[in-house]
């Protein structure tokens, strides 16, 4: 039989020690909000109340997975699209500044899911709201010198139901190059700092605050510190685990933010960017309810570098350090042998930090599983089962790790993935480090080169391939950093551009550098010498979508260290596939929606994806002089409708057809008129305005 997760639910001899972080994390101070009484200035973006259809959806749902805490609010249409030109601006100082509110009511946290352009210079701040209606900046996200930042992330979370945004620009010019578009606003049940009164009723009353044990004996201080809450959001819903600080042996005084969890947790880079780590989330004392006063948070989100099901766990890399004081956790590879005395710390609903006790009764395959119905399962292979004696898992506590005593230390052995239900003696299972270590080892035990040193006559190890063959793939808007080892030298890096648009690309640094673009047949070409900054080369250069081949040498036998920079602003006002089409979507039984288009005749095509989310007549059609042709298709592709002209004298497509809730996709071409008229007119583009309407029958 199956086996719920917390939420109701060979020996390698390796080990290393654990470790305090001694000194503070080297990062960014956030700066200081400009905000002065502008408070009638302030865009202010606020949702409506939750529908009762909300609540329901966010209540409903399955029990069982990682711990349910929030949901996703629809953006109402009014709010959708760009919307830097609705705000109001002010100078300051360093250049100009707006304000810009999201409200969800009754939220104990909210975040917001933006997609954003930032011009060079540019910087946004995110800040809260306290209980004097005080502003407090939470975290910041600025564009580097000479290149536009274009991400999708989400902000960190504000205490309350409102969070802020405060734009910075150079000057005023740069208004018509930023983009800030609202798509989703999270909606939490929970607040980021603690303060959520009796909607945290544990299911168990068994528990005793972390401190408590620490006091008696139980468990290790550090044990206690390497434990961390996660929050995160999926697609639907905000959620959240345990976690530990992972301790490596890289070398002294190196500490890399390694965080193991649960695999059912958090599996993927989606999750993962949206994550926030809380820190020190305990009491001051044993049996207190006040914070410590060492509490933080960290955003920013991490990267997944191994996530398995078999095992049920998830390493990440944090994008951000581990705060002064953290604990990195030692572990072991050793099996755990039966009746050993083991413990952990962890967060069931989310509560300050709680500790357990129990004994290991040997390994276990058991079934995993998501419903009640036990129909979504998965195999926790060879699982760690634990009798607890003390304390119990909740929903929570998923993620959390287990310790067992080596050599005098407690080490990790385990990660918390699902209980029988019940509060006292409940048998938990872990999945088995011992298991997940070989496939982590890239990190855990990196290969240590200890051969002798190259010969001074030997050439140096190139960083990135000189051909396209064996060219670095280049992740557009990052930083890469290169070398150009000896004269000669090429390195060569691969872009792939999904969209009509000007690419930008430039090096800076003191080495004096040449650039080179084209294409994988050689039928464009582009290059430069000194156009940057220094002499640093950089092009600009429209572009249609392909890969490009992107070549930094020296000049004349220049060599030394640069770093390459990469941006890219389209020019196609809408996608050429249903990957990067325009969305359009609200949730609203009935709606409309109006947006104008251009199009290259010849060789472009608009696409637009149109979400319903009831049984709808969907109608598109364009008006303007453009000859258009639309098509209508299913999310798999399959054509659903089409049409040319709506009438002989209307050139314009017109399509209207009843369809069930679901994604769709439009297709816009444009045609060449016949005509015998003068040629002289310019036909290599026509204008159009498309219209939605949307309609509940």
């Amino acid at each position: 039989s199956g086996v719920s997760f917390p939420t109701y639910a060979s020996d390698h001899s390796g080990f290393t020690p654990g470790s305090y972080n001694p000194s503070p994390a080297i990062v960014e101070p956030i700066p200081e909000i400009v905000y002065q009484p502008w408070q009638k200035s302030e865009l202010k973006l606020d949702l409506p109340r939750l529908f009762a259809s909300e609540r329901a959806d966010f209540q409903n749902d399955s029990v069982n997975g990682p711990q349910k805490i929030g949901i996703h609010r629809d953006i109402p249409f009014s709010m959708m699209g760009n919307i830097a030109p609705k705000l109001t601006w002010h100078r300051y100082k360093g250049g100009i500044v707006a304000y810009a509110t999201i409200s969800s009511p009754e939220a104990k946290s909210v975040r917001a899911q933006l997609d954003i352009i930032l011009p060079a210079n540019s910087e946004l701040v995110f800040y809260g709201l306290d209980v004097q209606d005080e502003r407090n900046a939470l975290d910041s996200l600025s564009s580097t010198h000479k290149r536009l930042e274009e991400k999708r992330f989400w902000t960190p979370p504000a205490h309350g139901e409102n969070i802020g945004i405060e734009i910075r620009l150079a000057r005023s010019s740069e208004i018509s190059k930023l983009q800030i578009s609202l798509l989703k606003v999270g909606h939490r049940f929970r607040s980021t700092i603690g303060i959520d009164g009796p909607a945290l009723e544990l299911e168990c009353d068994n528990h005793s605050d972390a401190s408590c044990g620490v006091n008696n004996g139980v468990i290790d201080a550090d044990t206690v510190d390497s434990t961390v809450k996660l929050t995160w959001e999926d697609a639907d819903y905000s959620y959240l685990c345990s976690g530990v600080l992972m301790n490596v042996d890289d070398g002294p005084d190196v500490y890399r933010p390694y965080v193991l969890t649960a695999g059912h947790c958090i599996s993927n880079e989606s999750e993962a960017n949206s994550l926030v780590v809380h820190w020190f989330y305990e009491s001051t004392s044993c049996d207190s309810t006040t914070t410590s006063s060492e509490f933080t948070q960290t955003f920013g989100g991490a990267d997944v570098l191994e996530s398995r099901t078999e095992e049920d766990m998830t390493l990440l890399e944090l994008e951000r350090d581990a705060p002064e004081g953290a604990y990195f956790a030692g572990w072991t590879t050793s099996d755990v042998t039966f009746g050993t005395g083991v413990n952990g710390a962890h967060h069931p609903d989310g509560v300050l930090k709680k500790y357990f006790t129990g004994t290991s009764q040997g390994s276990q395959t058991v079934q995993v599983c998501y419903d009640e119905e036990q129909e979504d399962c998965f195999t926790l292979v060879e699982g760690i089962r634990v009798r607890l004696g003390e304390g119990a898992a909740e929903g929570g506590s998923s993620g959390s790790g287990l310790f067992e005593e080596v050599s005098g230390e407690e080490v990790l052995v385990g990660i918390l993935s699902a209980t029988n239900e019940g509060c006292t003696n409940q048998i938990t299972f872990f999945g088995r480090f011992e298991n997940f270590y070989p496939h982590i080892t890239t990190w855990f035990d990196p290969i240590i080169d200890d051969t002798e040193p190259d010969d001074p006559d030997t050439p140096p190890e190139d960083d990135h391939g000189d051909t396209p063959e064996s060219a670095t793939v280049l992740a557009l808007g990052e930083m890469t950093e290169g070398e150009i080892e000896t004269s000669g030298d090429v390195d060569v890096f691969e872009i792939t551009i999904s969209r009509r648009g000007v690419l930008t690309v430039y090096t800076e640094g003191s080495t004096d550098t040449e650039g080179r673009i084209y294409n994988s047949d050689n039928t464009f070409e582009e290059s430069d010498d000194d156009s940057g900054e220094g002499w640093n080369f950089q092009i600009e250069v429209n572009i249609e979508p392909g890969t490009y081949y992107i070549e930094v040498s020296g000049w004349d036998d220049s060599t030394g260290q640069y770093e390459l920079y990469s941006s890219f602003v389209a020019t196609d006002d809408h996608g050429d596939d249903q990957e990067t089409a325009t969305e359009i979507s609200s949730s609203a039984t009935s709606w409309n929606y109006d947006t104008p288009g251009k199009i290259n005749i010849e060789d472009d095509v608009d696409v637009f994806e149109i979400e319903t989310k009831h049984h709808s007549r969907i109608t598109v059609y364009t008006e303007g002089s453009t000859d258009t042709v639309g098509s209508l298709k299913y999310e798999n592709g399959e054509l659903a409708e089409e049409n040319d002209d709506s009438t002989v004298e209307n050139k314009n497509f017109h399509i209207s057809e009843t369809f069930d809730s679901g994604i769709y996709y439009l297709f816009v071409e444009g045609r060449l008129e016949e005509t015998e008229e003068d040629e002289e007119e310019d036909e290599d583009a026509g204008e159009y305005q498309l219209k939605v309407v949307i309609t509940t029958e």
